[in-house]
């Protein structure tokens, strides 16, 4: 709940009131126009004597609706506003953990954690709080204006609605508090196994098991279906106690107004003067009275009936924002200092250098054997590194570490001296990296390039297209800076994207620069060309070049050799 009353409470309760009040008028508005309407086809005395209640009627009437518009503006506007503050703090919370969130909750209940749970967080407001603590505001509201009127009608009414508003709501909540946690597990297990197979859905296309896939996901949804049908079952079968209920409540008015209005002489307070003052004008009113009471509980059945269901949501919404709270305070705790916390981006870049140095370097993924232990290395600023190994070595791993995306189980990684998961967002601005399959917008060539640097100039975009051999291809492209590359960059070739991956490097104008095995997917002459450009258009900064292969050692200044075990046979 820490998350939800972050926000600003004063609008809540606000909306709340505005509820109420609009639920008031809605009931002043049978009120009154029951008693005009019953009066009218009584023939009244004098056609003066409906001028009173038209008036109530007009007022209700226009009240209403305006109540109900500003009631919706200020509750739905709270709900967003801490919709979006809720996905943005957990957002940046996912973001400072993804891998470790990876590897323990898997794609699939990540997935489910940003579409699901924070869809049941925005109902939690709209379809839980909100409804709940609105129809009891407006029962105690109901019994006490009932209490002005009799002591008796106070004890039925409040009886009856303490029944249908806590009761039965805490009941038929309590009945299906398996079947929702239930419903949540398969939803979260449906999420993990639709994710995997669409990951994998070549895999399953190619092996001929196209229908086991399919009939996996039917099974789960049959399962889904059954459990969410007995929920319904349930919900209806207390729906129809709650209506007896209302009905009870009604038939409790029209009795307490018939004896009311019989004998008015008899009565004392409020009601008494009502029915003395409708006997001594015209003692036919009296049934007016009688219906005007009958109807103006009516609408009010339309606040208390969601209250069933809006308290069995609050139950199982309360616990996707207790188990999104966890999340968010997790990823808190375990968050190191970072350089925003003490050092901005500007302070990042001032280091007083950029030596990577890694001192007795432990870490393993969970449940797995450790990929280093005790390892010490030293990378000075401008070196070129080439780090070769057979996959699983812990290539990857050691970018990552280096980059600040993990933490090391045991030592350190420091950057300049400073911790380099210490770095948070800053790191950025100090290491930049070219991947094996560069990623390009579906927007224009100058759209992507300024990904790396906004405020660059056309000018700056053209000569870093230069230095990346590109110039050639610039010319050749019908709209020049602004031609459309194309989804994932198709327009251009395996190399070219690697070359304007580059740029932006250049753009962005990081000293640190990692090459995540760019030359994988490259035929062997244009990963020749492509390293000779990357390592001269680079030269100064310190390039990390990740690959498979050890015949380019020979281009760099260092070779970083990784056995199968982990360990460092040469440097």
């Amino acid at each position: 709940m820490r998350l939800l009353l972050q926000g600003n409470t004063a609008r809540l309760v606000f909306a709340l009131v505005l509820s109420v009040v609009a639920f008031v008028f809605a009931g002043g508005l049978m009120f009154t126009s029951g008693f005009m309407i019953s009066l009218a086809a009584a023939l009244p005395l004098t056609v003066l004597a409906l001028h009173v209640p038209s008036l109530f009627v007009r007022i209700f009437g226009i009240g209403k609706p305006i109540l109900q518009y500003f009631h919706r503006l200020s509750s739905h506007d709270w709900v967003l506003k801490l919709t979006s503050r809720l996905r943005v703090t957990l957002y940046r919370a996912l973001c400072a953990r993804t891998s470790a969130l990876s590897e323990r909750e898997g794609t699939g209940r990540i997935l489910a954690l940003l579409a699901d749970d924070i869809g049941h967080a925005q109902n939690l407001v709209l379809r839980g709080v909100l409804p709940v603590a609105g129809a009891w505001m407006l029962a105690l509201v109901v019994i006490a204006l009932a209490g002005v009127l009799s002591p008796m009608l106070c004890c039925a009414l409040a009886v009856l609605l303490a029944v249908s508003t806590l009761l039965v709501p805490a009941v038929c909540a309590r009945a299906n508090a398996r079947r929702a946690d239930e419903l949540k597990r398969i939803d979260h297990e449906l999420y993990e196994v639709l994710s995997d197979d669409v990951l994998g859905i070549t895999d399953w296309l190619l092996s001929g098991r196209r229908d086991a896939c399919v009939s996996r996901a039917v099974h789960m949804r049959e399962k889904r279906h059954a459990c969410e049908g007995a929920m319904r079952r349930l919900r209806r079968a207390n729906n129809l106690i709650a209506q007896m209920l209302f009905c009870a409540c009604v038939v409790a008015l029209v009795a307490w107004a018939a004896c009311v209005f019989a004998d008015a002489g008899e009565l004392g307070g409020l009601a008494g003067i009502i029915a003395h003052a409708s006997s001594i004008n015209a003692p036919a009113y009296a049934p007016n009275w009688i219906a005007a009471f009958a109807l103006c509980f009516f609408p009010l059945i339309e606040a208390f009936a969601p209250a069933e269901l809006a308290l069995e949501d609050v139950r199982m919404q309360h616990k996707v924002l207790e188990r999104l709270d966890g999340y968010v305070t997790e990823a808190e705790r375990e968050k190191p200092t970072t350089a925003t916390d003490g050092q901005d981006e500007s302070q990042a870049r001032a280091l007083a250098n950029f030596d990577i140095v890694a001192r007795s370097l432990g870490f393993s993924y969970p449940g797995a054997t450790p990929l280093f232990e005790g390892l010490d290395l030293v990378i000075s600023q401008g070196t070129t590194v080439a780090v070769i190994g057979p996959s699983g070595a812990g290539k990857t791993t050691l970018a990552k570490l280096i980059h600040g995306d993990l933490e090391p189980t045991s030592g350190q990684v420091t950057i300049g001296g400073m911790p380099a998961c210490a770095f948070g967002d800053a790191i950025s601005q100090v290491v930049g990296i070219v991947e094996q399959d560069p990623y390009l917008f579906d927007m224009s060539l100058r759209e992507n390039l300024l990904v790396a640097k906004p405020d660059a100039s056309d000018e700056e975009l053209t000569a870093v297209l230069q230095a990346v051999e590109l110039g050639g291809l610039l010319e050749s492209l019908p709209e020049g800076l602004g031609t459309r590359v194309q989804e994932r960059g198709m327009r251009f070739s395996g190399g070219e994207r690697h070359r304007i991956a580059l740029a932006r490097i250049l753009l962005a104008d990081q000293p640190i620069v990692i090459l995540d095995e760019p030359f994988a997917s490259l035929d062997m002459q244009t990963e020749e060309r492509l390293l000779d450009t990357m390592l001269a258009t680079l030269a100064g900064k310190t390039v990390i070049a990740i690959t498979h292969h050890s015949r380019d050692i020979d281009s760099f200044d260092e070779a970083i050799v990784l056995g199968s075990d982990g360990a460092f046979p040469t440097t």
